[in-house]
């Protein structure tokens, strides 16, 4: 029988914590997204169970970051956290501008993590794999992506 949720399955159940970290923040990024064409089409009933599981998605990605002894590890941490909070502050008062600063984090965080899956695993080429987005120069990275490096000990 067809399952049509069979390759996210496999995709999950097969991706490295990299890439599930980078698999969460892009679902996040779509369901902020989301919340925005809901809004737009007067559907606000909706809106509060997409910033639940907004937040399920950051308890999540906090949950990942184990190494509390690493610098880096803490900073993105406190970045989680910051989302976190952010995320109820709109759930309960929505600000237009509040959600496009949150969206913008996210996505950045994002970015990085796609950045660093492109460098973990290029293209036979060297280049990163399709898809990724390899025009943002190393130099414009956020904060994150040093706890990357220095290792965060994520766990699936």
């Amino acid at each position: 029988m067809y399952d049509p949720d069979a390759f996210l399955k496999q995709e999950v159940e097969s991706a490295s914590p990299a890439r599930l970290r980078w698999l969460l923040l892009r679902k996040a990024v779509s369901l902020t997204e989301g919340i925005e064409h809901l809004l737009a089409e007067g559907r606000k009933n909706e809106v509060s169970q997409w910033w639940l599981r907004i937040q399920e998605i950051l308890v999540e990605l906090l949950d990942g970051v184990t190494d509390r002894s690493n610098p880096a590890a803490e900073a993105t941490a406190d970045l989680y956290v910051f989302l976190l909070k952010t995320s109820r502050e709109l759930l309960t008062h929505y600000q237009a501008k509040l959600a496009k600063d949150f969206l913008e984090i996210l996505k950045m965080e994002q970015q990085t993590w796609e950045l660093f899956l492109s460098q973990q695993n290029p293209g036979p080429s060297g280049d990163p794999p399709p898809g990724r987005n390899s025009s943002t120069p190393a130099t414009h990275l956020p904060f994150a992506f040093a706890a990357v490096d220095g290792g965060l000990s994520l766990e699936a």
